[in-house]
């Protein structure tokens, strides 16, 4: 899973990246200048993770509450990169991205080290948090994973199946479809 995060319109502008269990974050200074700051960020960002835009499954753009003016380069930049790049663009409130992100990032780091009952406990803790939505599409991914890790093989699939229908044209279902879950096809897709 590869999120790009944009957040220019709250007072500590950044820009966040997640790759799989690792969490980038490329902060600028909050004297008004993120126009000029906002491209720089996120190509170091994607050159340390040595990944590119196309890359991303997703970029996450703050839309407020926040700067209207900060608000306007977020977005903007957002929508162009992915359109440009291919890559689902989605708008989430500056409040919950850093921490959903984070959130998501720990339990995929959990899963990577075989702690599933770990990833498990942040993916409750995710579903415990209000409005915690954004990122509902990598969040069930990376619960099909943690089933499967835990060999809970039938109930993998059945959330698989729940996410072929909720998000039939998502670019997280190769994911989907490399685990113990996996078929493009959800009638195939039998417990």
């Amino acid at each position: 899973m590869q999120i790009l995060a944009l957040d220019t319109a709250s007072p500590f502008p950044s820009v966040t990246l997640l790759v799989r269990e690792e969490l980038r974050e490329e902060s600028f200074s909050q004297d008004r200048r993120a126009s000029e700051e906002l491209l720089p960020a996120i190509e170091r960002c994607l050159a340390a993770a040595g990944t590119t835009l196309a890359r991303c499954d997703r970029i996450a753009v703050c839309s407020g509450p926040g700067s209207f003016t900060g608000l306007r380069i977020g977005l903007a930049t957002a929508w162009a990169l992915g359109r440009a790049a291919g890559v689902p663009v989605e708008t989430v409130s500056s409040s919950g991205l850093k921490e959903e992100t984070a959130l998501l990032g720990a339990a995929n780091a959990a899963l990577a080290r075989g702690d599933v009952k770990q990833a498990q406990s942040l993916l409750a803790d995710y579903d415990r948090r209000p409005g915690a939505a954004m990122l509902s599409q990598e969040r069930a991914v990376t619960g099909i994973l943690a089933s499967c890790a835990a060999g809970q093989a039938d109930a993998a699939r059945a959330a698989a199946r729940q996410f072929r229908t909720r998000w039939p044209r998502s670019p997280l279902g190769a994911r989907v479809d490399g685990s113990c879950a996996g078929s493009a096809d959800p009638s195939r897709l039998k417990p």
